[in-house]
């Protein structure tokens, strides 16, 4: 369980950094992450301002694989559908203003009030 947690945590520090150097230029805004190496690189780079570095935290994703090892009494209608994170991120290429700013962290999970489709709650 200490590895998960350091490789959880790792991954979500990489994202925001990442996501603080590349995206639009009000990115995440923290200042402890636009010092002034990166706003350098911003200037020598300006391909890094159409670029956006997400990551997408779904709860259980519904593929052949996870049914395959999941438990006999699992409820798959509480599973997050693959279709569902796809059509969501192709919302954000065709719509870039329903992007969410880059370094951001977004749950995803089944929309139990609906029965279908996913909800995206931006985390960090």
């Amino acid at each position: 369980m200490y590895a998960y947690g350091l490789s959880k945590s790792a991954v979500h520090h990489y994202i925001q950094t990442l996501g603080a150097s590349s995206g639009p230029k009000t990115g995440l805004g923290h200042k402890s992450q636009r010092k002034k190496a990166t706003v350098e690189l911003r200037r020598s780079k300006a391909y890094l301002d159409d670029m956006t570095a997400l990551a997408i935290l779904p709860s259980m994703i519904d593929t052949p694989n996870n049914r395959k090892f999941a438990d006999k009494d699992a409820d798959f209608d509480n599973w997050t559908k693959p279709e569902d994170i796809a059509k969501e991120i192709g919302e954000w290429l065709e719509k870039p203003y329903l992007r969410p700013n880059s370094g951001a962290l977004i749950k995803v999970f089944p929309d139990s009030k609906r029965g279908e489709g996913a909800v995206f709650k931006l985390a960090r």
